[in-house]
């Protein structure tokens, strides 16, 4: 059940930094498209004083046009987010009430060594916990066959009371009385001889013990490569992120100086190629900025998923989002695990008693 949950909780918020990615995308249209319509009513107005041609005008247009199509495809990313939100949440799909993402993305890199994620999965991950439960358990059934395997001293204790009348209610007046009571007490030393049978249920305790322990270990090396992935993806995600965020910053500087160029004309005596060049220095920059806030949005959206999926192969995702389980068997096992016999929990050697 854990690990469903684990999926469940995951996949929202996945759906949610989708959404605030496209919400991003969407605020950074909304402010370039004035920009570009105010573009569109300066070469139109050149355009009425043949300072350009039509063909200019329409190249502006043609931008405007591009962004507003661009702006129609991200509306429909956010209400396709919004739709797998609602269905993950079990909310209607068609309502009028909007999702709007309010938790600001996380930006930092934390630095996570792999033997402290690892560390962490073993404590709090299920199915990790699952099958160190099937090691001890084994454990278990190995040390109950090998004490089989031992000489048996028992001892051995007898007390009765009995009733001798042949009355019936006078034999139990006997038995509460105690009138005639008996007891023994004895010692028993038994050697089984050849012990072949005790000796064949500690061999095959033994197999499923060994058994248990690699199919522990192959799951702990699997996790491991998990982990590491992820690591390595949150990494590259973050290194790229902050490039990607450089670029946002530089291309706002470009578009600034460019759009200044296009409105205020040079003095006199310049190329009379000088619009046309202006025009394409700032529709270049605008659609440059935008592809830098686009990436910048998309790879924060991926960092903070991928954060999800590195809490989801942890196990400790459920305890980020603060969703507590009123009787947890995981926190249970973690909490009594050093308690039980041969406590060692670490990952190269799970519980220790065994052969």
């Amino acid at each position: 059940f854990k690990e469903a949950l684990l999926e469940q909780v995951r996949n929202i918020e996945e759906a949610y930094w989708s959404l605030q990615a496209s919400y991003t995308t969407l605020q950074a249209l909304d402010q370039i498209l004035p920009l570009l319509e105010d573009a569109v009513r300066i070469e139109e107005l050149r355009l009425q004083a043949e300072l350009v041609t039509i063909a200019e005008v329409a190249r502006v247009r043609l931008q405007r046009n591009e962004f507003q199509q661009e702006r129609v495809r991200v509306l429909a990313d956010i209400q396709r987010a919004e739709y797998t939100l609602r269905t993950l949440l079990g909310l209607p799909v068609e309502s009028r009430q909007k999702f709007m993402p309010i938790e600001p993305p996380r930006v930092e890199w934390d630095n996570l060594s792999l033997d402290q994620s690892l560390a962490t999965a073993m404590s709090y991950r299920p199915d990790i916990v699952q099958r160190r439960l099937r090691v001890r358990v084994r454990e278990l059934e190995w040390k109950i066959a090998d004490n089989q395997v031992f000489p048996q001293w028992d001892l051995t204790a007898l007390y009765r009371a009995s009733g001798i009348s042949n009355q019936f209610e006078e034999t139990f007046d006997q038995i509460a009385a105690t009138k005639y009571a008996d007891w023994t007490v004895g010692m028993e030393f038994s050697v089984p001889l050849g012990n072949r049978a005790a000796r064949s249920s500690r061999a095959a305790a033994e197999d499923q013990l060994h058994r248990e322990r690699a199919l522990y270990h192959q799951h702990i090396k699997n996790v491991s490569y998990e982990l590491a992935d992820l690591i390595r993806d949150l990494k590259a995600t973050s290194k790229e992120y902050e490039l990607a965020h450089q670029r946002v910053a530089d291309s706002q500087d470009w578009v600034r100086t460019a759009r200044l160029r296009f409105s205020s004309p040079p003095s006199a005596g310049r190329s009379e190629d000088w619009l046309l060049v202006a025009l394409d220095d700032y529709q270049f920059a605008l659609r440059r900025h935008i592809d830098a806030v686009v990436d910048a949005s998309r790879l924060l959206g991926e960092y903070n998923s991928l954060l999800a999926r590195l809490g989801e192969a942890q196990g400790t995702l459920l305890e980020q989002r603060l969703v507590e389980l009123d009787d947890d068997p995981i926190k249970n096992v973690r909490d009594n695990a050093l308690n039980w016999e041969g406590g060692d929990v670490s990952p190269q050697h799970g519980w220790s008693t065994g052969p």
